[in-house]
């Protein structure tokens, strides 16, 4: 069915009334920015930070690499962070990851520190595969560059989310 002028300036005036014209509550215990940060870097920041990565190894070490595979490999690498090194920091060690409060107040900086150094160990070891995958079988380097590539796109990584949590807190 093809909408008229009219009937579409209609449907359009009626859409931007029950948008503008609804009551919206405002609240303010809807999140830390520590939570809404997390959900941040989880979801989109992995994505950005997978391609500084890759941008990263391809310009200072001049290798072709398959970006999607870097990616890949840190979201595989946070959800082995998220449902494996946070629940044993947490659960079995009693000890506070990345301080799993809302409130800011309650946050370890003790746990922040830590929580980031084995993060950032996991990371290097979870991505590695990906990292070595990632490059063309033609010119794919050994298993010593490849650490090399993975543990320099983690400090990378690791400056950029380390820091970007501290603002947080």
């Amino acid at each position: 069915m093809i909408l008229t002028k009219r009937r579409m300036k209609i449907k359009a005036i009626v859409l931007i009334n029950i948008v503008f014209l609804l009551p919206l509550v405002a609240l303010a215990n809807a999140g830390s920015p520590l939570l809404w940060g997390s959900f941040f870097h989880l979801f989109i920041g992995n994505m950005i930070i997978g391609f500084i990565e890759a941008y990263f190894i391809k310009k200072i070490f001049e290798t072709n690499i398959n970006i999607l595979l870097v990616i890949l490999g840190n979201y595989i690498s946070m959800f082995i962070g998220l449902y494996i090194l946070v629940p044993i920091f947490t659960k079995r060690l009693g000890y506070d990851f990345f301080g799993n409060n809302t409130s800011i107040k309650d946050y370890s900086h003790e746990g922040f520190v830590v929580g980031m150094f084995i993060a950032f160990i996991v990371s290097v070891i979870s991505e590695f595969p990906f990292f070595y995958f990632s490059q063309k079988k033609e010119t794919r380097r050994g298993i010593t560059k490849t650490l090399k590539y993975t543990f320099s796109a983690q400090v990378i990584s690791y400056i950029i989310i380390t820091t970007y949590y501290f603002c947080l807190i």
